[in-house]
C-alpha cells in the first residue's frame, strides 16, 4: 500500500475555491494526500476533472506545478487535468462542461 501524506500544503485559496465548487452544484474530492496526486476531483454535470488548485495571487514561479504534478499532467490518458486559480477559472470550466 502507498504512503499517504500527513499534511499537504495547501495553496490559500483552496477553501473559498472548494465553497464555490460546492456552492455552484459541484462536488469535490480532495486527493492531496496520496503521494504525486493532484489537489482533487472536480464533480460536475456529469464529468469528472482531475484538478490542481495553485494561488492566482502569487507569482508565476510560485504558481509552477511540482515535477510530479507536471508528470502528471503530461502523462495522465483520461481528459486532461485542469489547473484553478481562481473564482473565474472555475466557472468558465463549468460553463465548458455544461456545453459538453
Amino acid at each position: 500500500m502507498g504512503k499517504v501524506r500527513a499534511h499537504a500544503k495547501r495553496d490559500a485559496n483552496e477553501k473559498d475555491i472548494v465553497k464555490l465548487i460546492r456552492s455552484l452544484g459541484g462536488g469535490w474530492v480532495s486527493t492531496a494526500s496520496i503521494p504525486g496526486e493532484l489537489d482533487g476531483i472536480i464533480g460536475y454535470a456529469g464529468h469528472d476533472i482531475r484538478c490542481e488548485i495553485k494561488d492566482g495571487t502569487k507569482s508565476v514561479s510560485r504558481r509552477a506545478l511540482s515535477i510530479d504534478e507536471q508528470k502528471t499532467f503530461d502523462e495522465w490518458p483520461g481528459r486532461a487535468p485542469v489547473i484553478i486559480e481562481c473564482d473565474d477559472d472555475v466557472i468558465n470550466l463549468f460553463n465548458e462542461l455544461r456545453r459538453t
